[in-house]
């Protein structure tokens, strides 16, 4: 029960290219789970997690980073969807 510690695992995960992981650390910035809510870096998250859809994902809609990505690109203005895309682009390029 240690969400700070949570998150750290899971972020070095993402960052090896999870896919399962990066679903998670988006939702982590999207619910505030361990860290304050962040809804450009859940985007992000989201983002990089859509695009490699593991078989944990396809086998459970649960964790389905495209309509995670939908919601939160809703909860975005145009200056912060410029923001989340340069941030998507960033994570994207340090993989």
């Amino acid at each position: 029960n240690n969400p700070a510690a949570a998150r750290e695992w899971y972020q070095k995960a993402a960052k090896k290219g999870h896919a399962t992981a990066q679903y998670v650390v988006g939702r982590m910035f999207e619910a505030g789970w361990g860290v304050r809510k962040d809804y450009i870096s859940a985007y992000a998250w989201y983002c990089l997690a859509a695009q490699k859809r593991d078989t944990v994902m396809a086998f459970n809609k649960e964790y389905d980073p495209k309509m995670a990505f939908d919601r939160v690109t809703k909860l975005l203005n145009s200056s912060q969807m410029n923001l989340a895309k340069k941030k998507y682009q960033s994570l994207k390029s340090s993989q």
